[in-house]
């Protein structure tokens, strides 16, 4: 027969000491409830034999060892582990006194290395666990002694194991005894030790890890490191903002600090009380460890003082910040209440300008109440991260509500196209750099489609038309929009109209100007309104669009329900209106009527003729609101012989039933004529969804009146979806005494209208802000919540969540203002 062979390999190891742990297997993990079972583990980063035996007497009076099942030893992500598992009874483990023991002799040792035990009394000591706290160094000890100071805190509910229980500590793995502090006993609800460990600023530079070890005789030890984060050595943004009173407690104002790096690294932030340091004095606040950010990482300190101490005269709280692994701290940003908000709004191109100079003109415009910090902030400027300071006119200063400076940078078209992004900054001593930049989107150099629509009479004033240019594209690009009344452009003068950012919608990016003009103006024979669009980043303008009151092809328009009529009379009401030059045509030709796909002929009035400069017929159809619930679909089609049905459909987006915010603005004067007053009702909600947007002149509705605004369908925002609905009222009617205009909303697919926002004269002096933002009155702020998910689950995050959530939508509010 061959030989039947088996070798055994002894593993000796390189004679560094295993960490040995003794851990009690769960109830639910075990199979009878007579029988505790315990597990030892012996772990080392190389491959070594142990031999595990158990003991039932801590002090091994008897001398008697057993064997438990013992696994070999396995290879894992850090080194090698082997395992014993022992089990006894549950009469055995309950006995007074009883210390189970796993001892361990190593492979080519002449001795057993220390053992570790577990008994029943160790474990009821579980429900007062000695738990280890350490904390990083002391910003204030930092700035005020140089020093990294850290403290290790051991607490327990057990006098007699708190006693027991010694800390250490290590600096880079090595074991330091220099230089600590205690430890110092403290006696509460809970027993306590706490241990220092100090080193100056120099020494802790070459820290990487600190570790502090609770140790006690038979108890796995507990420990508790801290990884020094250094970082790259770029600098962070520093910025420090107050916190709005509503978020506050009546009788203190809370300043945070927020310091942003795209690199992970560790913060030591202080406050001191003078701008100047001329106390040399430091204060901790609440500082929480950096988070994950989008960009990178951001740490936050909280740091509250009294009403008193911020009103008091001349009084500085400055932000200082030290980054670990330097040798010196960064530069500070302070804040004051004598430190008035600046504002910063950079307009982009004047459209105009890029036409009738072949220019771009950029402004730049700061605003604040304070006229001396206004006066003291300077205006910088950045192209491509570069500064520049060639072809800047200003800054001029303007005085009225509030004052004001403004920075005009020009440059070449040719110069522009060069121009990937551009910063305006305000700057001042002591105060954190207000910043806005401005991106410029030069798309893919495909074409746009660009259209004039003309806006139907009845969202219009008798005597006004307006006109609307629609640029759309698949890509993002930024476009510079401008009117004309001469289809030739043989004047070559260009006027801006009142132009929209690009929107994202469901196909790409749309743009859109708006540009009014009189009906005399329109009236005028051989009158020509033409919108000119210029892309960015190109050498030239692409063809541009006209509109003019000669030309009138047959169209077909399909209205959605006008908002009154929901209001007024719980009814969904649409208009088909075809309009055409011919006569002879527009009489000829049906209109017909489908709602999910089905003909429908009940409930429609019409069609009525009307003549005017155009022929037109209009058709109504109407349903109740319960019978529109269930309407997914309608159209509307232009019928005649011989020629292509012209066709217009309808979707009604439902939504899913969440409730969109709903705030009411008041158009700045300086973008309205100043005769008439113009309210604007926002409605934001995450999905898209169709609103009925009526607006009254009562906010009890006691009259139960309501009128249609000009309503724009909903756009695709970063957040979700916004329809506007614009309502323009004269001044004498604005400044009647208890004058109060509501912004009504149905949402598409409801049985009921949600809650109305109202804006008065009186409210916009109650609710108006030192900032001169648009007014935006609304009944519950933290509606807004919904939008924002930034910190975890301690309560102290969540404080910090409510701060960057209101903070956001001042800015936004404020930048609205300023668009």
């Amino acid at each position: 027969m061959t030989p039947v062979i088996q070798d055994l390999t002894v593993h000796k190891g390189d004679g560094s000491k295993p960490t040995v742990t003794v851990h009690i297997l769960p109830e639910e993990d075990m199979k009878r409830d007579s029988a505790v079972t315990l597990v030892c583990l012996v772990s080392s980063p190389v491959q070594q034999d142990y031999y595990i035996a158990w003991s039932a007497d801590a002090q091994r009076k008897t001398g008697t060892y057993t064997d438990g099942v013992t696994f070999p030893p396995q290879k894992t992500q850090h080194g090698y582990s082997a395992t014993s598992v022992y089990t006894i009874t549950k009469q055995e483990w309950n006995q007074q006194d009883s210390v189970f023991t796993c001892n361990v002799w190593l492979a080519g040792s002449n001795e057993s290395m220390t053992s570790r035990a577990v008994s029943n009394d160790i474990v009821n000591s579980i429900t007062s666990p000695i738990t280890v706290t350490l904390n990083p160094p002391s910003p204030k000890t930092v700035f005020n002694n140089n020093q990294a100071e850290l403290e290790c805190i051991i607490t327990g509910q057990d006098n007699s194991i708190v006693s027991e229980t010694k800390i250490s500590w290590q600096i880079n793995g090595e074991n330091v005894t220099s230089n600590i502090v205690g430890p110092t006993k403290t006696v509460g609800s809970q027993y306590s030790k706490t241990s220092k460990l100090t080193r100056s600023l120099t020494e802790w530079q070459q820290v990487n890890k600190v570790r502090c070890s609770a140790i006690r005789e038979y108890m796995t030890p507990v420990i508790q490191d801290l990884t020094v984060h250094k970082g790259d050595g770029s600098k962070p943004t520093v910025t420090v903002h107050i916190l709005p009173e509503e978020d506050m407690k009546s009788s203190a104002v809370s300043l945070v600090c927020l310091v942003s790096s795209p690199v992970q690294q560790d913060y030591y932030i202080a406050w001191s009380a003078d701008a100047q340091r001329k106390t040399g004095t430091y204060t901790d606040g609440v500082t929480f460890p950096p988070q994950k950010t989008q960009h990178g990482y951001s740490a936050t300190s909280v740091y509250t003082i009294t009403n008193q101490e911020w009103n008091q005269q001349d009084s500085v709280f400055t932000c200082n910040v030290w980054l670990a692994g330097s040798n010196e701290s960064i530069t500070s940003r302070a804040v004051s209440n004598d430190i008035a908000p600046i504002t910063v709004t950079l307009n982009p191109p004047s459209p105009k300008t890029v036409f009738n100079n072949n220019q771009a003109e950029l402004e730049c415009i700061i605003t604040g109440q304070d006229n001396s910090i206004v006066s003291e902030t300077k205006i910088s400027w950045q192209i491509n991260g570069e500064n520049v300071t060639s072809n800047i006119v200003g800054p001029t200063k303007t005085v009225g509500s509030q004052y004001s400076k403004t920075s005009k940078l020009t440059r070449s078209l040719t110069e522009w196209q060069q121009v990937n992004k551009v910063r305006c900054s305000a700057i001042r001593e002591y105060m954190t750099p207000v910043i806005q930049d401005l991106t410029v989107h030069k798309g893919d150099g495909s074409k746009p489609t660009v259209t004039v629509h003309i806006l139907p009479e009845e969202d219009m004033k008798s005597s006004a038309v307006t006109l609307v240019c629609l640029v759309s594209s698949p890509v993002q690009q930024d476009y510079y929009i401008a009117w004309s009344d001469d289809e030739q452009q043989k004047t070559g003068t260009y006027t801006d109209g009142v132009t929209f950012p690009p929107q994202k919608t469901q196909h790409g990016y749309s743009a859109t100007s708006v540009y009014t003009i009189t009906k005399q103006e329109w009236n005028l024979e051989d009158s020509v309104f033409t919108c000119n669009v210029w892309p960015a980043g190109s050498n030239e303008s692409i063809r541009s669009r006209a509109v003019t009151n000669a030309m009138a092809p047959i169209t077909v328009t399909l209205n959605p329900p006008s908002p009154k009529t929901v209001f007024n009379n719980n009814q969904a009401e649409l208009e088909c209106i075809i309009t055409g030059q011919d006569n002879s045509i527009v009489s000829e030709t049906k209109i017909s009527w489908q709602i999910n796909g089905e003909n429908v002929t009940s409930n429609i009035v019409g069609p009525t003729k009307t003549v005017g400069s155009q022929y037109s017929k209009t058709s109504k159809l109407t349903r109740s609101l319960t019978e529109w619930q269930q309407v997914n679909k309608v159209r509307c089609s232009a019928i005649r012989e011989y020629m292509t049905p012209v066709i217009q459909d309808l979707t009604v987006h439902k939504g899913d039933g969440s409730k969109p915010t709903v705030t009411v603005h008041i158009l700045p004067e300086e973008d309205m004529k100043s005769s008439a007053v113009s309210l604007v009702c926002l409605v934001s909600s995450p999905v898209q969804q169709d609103y009925y947007i009526a607006w009254s002149a009562d906010a009890q509705r006691k009259t139960g009146i309501y009128t249609d605004g000009v309503t724009f369908p909903p756009q695709k925002t970063q957040h979700g979806y916004s329809a506007t609905s614009v309502y323009t009222i004269t001044k004498q009617e604005w400044n009647l005494q208890d004058s109060v205009f509501t912004c009504n909303v149905w949402p598409a697919g409801s049985n009921e209208s949600m809650t109305s926002r109202a804006v008065s004269n009186a409210m916009d002096f109650s609710c108006g802000s030192k900032l001169s933002i648009a007014l935006s009155c609304t009944d519950d702020l933290t509606e807004e919540d919904e939008f924002s998910s930034l910190w975890s689950t301690t309560s102290s995050f969540i404080f910090l969540f409510i701060f960057t959530l209101f903070y956001n939508m001042i800015f936004s509010l404020v930048k609205m203002k300023k668009q």
